[in-house]
Order: structure tokens, then sequence, then C-alpha cells
């Protein structure tokens, strides 16, 4: 009885593993090199307690912000230091440099894309002065969230501790 059970539960693994591969699958690279913090180590409700939605966040190691994936343009916040996309296939990302960015002086950052633009991965959305926005926020981090993960759509984290930015996928979703 115990082989069993054994082979029953490697044939579901076997099964599940085939969905996964036959579901959409959309991979969200990292947009800034850096090393990745989870969501829930953020001392901030909205990103901490995934208001805004689920993902993982990057301490940045330089102040260039590229495009995690291949979509369009939806928002430039004002300030300039948050972006967000929508992909072909209807996933809305939020890209969002910092964490208590009330009051930060808006001339550290510089966006080079506008509502509307269609973006490939790598391309670059802004660029920051990381010296001198890590002195002015209480947590420089960069969290990438997934605004619109429905019950259907899963998320997973498929990176390592430190990522590059344009290379390294840090989430996959798959799902309709």
């Amino acid at each position: 009885m115990p082989l069993q059970g054994e082979v029953t539960k490697r044939m579901l693994d076997f099964v599940s593993k085939v969905i996964q591969l036959l579901l959409p699958t959309t991979l969200i690279k990292a947009p800034v090199t850096g090393r990745l913090v989870p969501l829930a180590a953020i001392p901030d409700q909205a990103f901490s307690q995934k208001l805004l939605g689920d993902g993982i966040a990057i301490e940045p190691q330089e102040g260039r912000v590229v495009a995690p994936v291949d979509g369009e343009i939806s928002k430039v916040f004002p300030l300039g230091h948050a972006i967000g996309l929508q992909t072909e296939n209807g996933i809305s990302l939020l890209v969002h440099v910092g964490v208590g960015v009330d009051g930060v002086d808006g001339t550290l950052f510089h966006p080079y894309v506008n509502k509307g633009d269609r973006v490939s991965t790598g391309d670059l959305l802004l660029e920051f002065d990381l010296a001198a926005v890590g002195q002015q926020l209480p947590l420089l981090v960069v969290p990438v969230i997934v605004t619109n993960l429905s019950g259907r759509k899963k998320l997973w984290t498929v990176a390592g501790e430190r990522v590059i930015a344009g290379q390294d996928t840090i989430l996959r979703i798959t799902g309709r």
C-alpha cells in the first residue's frame, strides 16, 4: 500500500507540472539590480499586507529601473517614482521606487516613459539618484506588485537572493 501512495503522489505531481506548462505563463524580470526582499519585510502596510497586490521587492544597488516585461505604460506617477505597466495578456504591474515617498524631492526621479508608450523587457523606465533618495526615505526598496492577480492565477517567486535588472526572472505567473 505505501508504494501505491507514492506512485499516486508522483502522478499527481506530474499532472500538476504538465497543467502548469500548458497554462499561459508570464515571466517578470527584475526591474533593478539588487537583493530580493519579501513584501512582508516592508514596514508599510500597503505592501506588507499586500493591499495593492502580491509580488516581491528589491533593495536596489543602482538608480536605474528597466521594464520587467513587454507591455504598455499604463501610468507614470507625478513624482516620477512609480510606473504602472500592462502586459498583452492583461497582467497589471506596479514598479514603485521607495517607501514613504511623501515629501521626497521630485527632481531626484527622472522617468523616460509616458502613459501609452510601448516598452520591451529591459528598456529604461526611469533613473533616480540612489544616494540622495536613500537619504530621504525611511526604506529604499523597489516593490514589484502584480495588481490584478485573480484567484485563477498563481504567482511564484523564482529568483535567488541577488538579481540583475532585465535578466533574472523574479516572478512567474500562470493561469488564465
